[in-house]
This record gives C-alpha cells, sequence and structure tokens, in this order.
C-alpha cells in the first residue's frame, strides 16, 4: 500500500488509510486466528507498586485472570521474585473465537528489596484477592547502637 503525501488530504483520508493499513496487515497469514503477533502485544509484564511504613514494606503486583496456583513468590538474595503464567483457553463456551487481544504465556519480575527488609520465607506474607497479589515484608529491627569498651591484654 502506497501512501501519498498528506497535503491536501482530509482528516478522513487519514483514518481511512491507516484503518486500510492496519486491516491488511491483520489479514495476512499467520495473523489471520485473530490473535495479534506477539511483536505487537509483547510478553506479560503486570505492574508492581511498592509502598513502605514503619513495620514493612508491601508491594501488590496486578494480576487479572490468574489464579492462586498460577503464581509463585520467592526471595532471592535481596529480591522478591514473583512469576506465574496464564494460559490461553482454546475452547470458547461462547462460540469460535474471531479476535483474541489478551495477553498469554510467562511472566517474571524480580524487585530488588531495600538492605532493611527481611526477605527469609518464613517471615514474608502473599495473599492473592481479586486479581491482585499483595506480599508484605517486614523490616528489620535496627541493630542497638552503643559503645564498646575495649580491653587491655
Amino acid at each position: 500500500m502506497k501512501l501519498a503525501p498528506w497535503r491536501n488530504r482530509s482528516a478522513e483520508d487519514m483514518r481511512t488509510a491507516f484503518d486500510k493499513m492496519f486491516e491488511s496487515f491483520f489479514d495476512e497469514e499467520p495473523f489471520g486466528d485473530g490473535r495479534l503477533p506477539s511483536v505487537i502485544t509483547g510478553s506479560i509484564i503486570p505492574p508492581v507498586n511498592v509502598a513502605e511504613n514503619d513495620k514493612q514494606w508491601t508491594v501488590t503486583c496486578e494480576l487479572p485472570g490468574l489464579r492462586e496456583k498460577d503464581i509463585s513468590v520467592e526471595t532471592r538474595g535481596d529480591n522478591l521474585v514473583i512469576s506465574g503464567e496464564r494460559r490461553f483457553e482454546e475452547e470458547s463456551k461462547k462460540g469460535e473465537w474471531l479476535r483474541v487481544e489478551s495477553r498469554y504465556g510467562s511472566f517474571r519480575r524480580s524487585i530488588p528489596m531495600p538492605r532493611n527488609a527481611r526477605l527469609e520465607p518464613e517471615s514474608v506474607v502473599a495473599t492473592f484477592k481479586n486479581g491482585v497479589l499483595e506480599v508484605t515484608v517486614p523490616k528489620v529491627e535496627p541493630t542497638p547502637s552503643g559503645k564498646v569498651p575495649v580491653k587491655g591484654t
């Protein structure tokens, strides 16, 4: 499809040209099944938020469409690692798929945590509700400061 210079063209002409360009792109194989190519959709990168209060760090991760069994939370050194997989349902109870724009596949997020985060697995708590994973990481108690006596020999 050849695009002519846009001088003396209306906005409607531009929209029509772009619509045709995108339609022709998706009508050709291998995208004829209605799924967007991975070049456009990319991989799953769930958004993560990190908050802090006096006692803990709270990491929230949006994971719509996943179940608890699809998610893994680990501690690796100074990192909190969240991973999982969203699988594509081949069958539709509503009929045959005409277009699928949802993202599927595996993901892995590694969140560097501050030095005062207690990352022992037994102290980290992960809960999943309404498509949102919430991980609480307690803070390490600060080491009390004080004077160390020096002994002579």
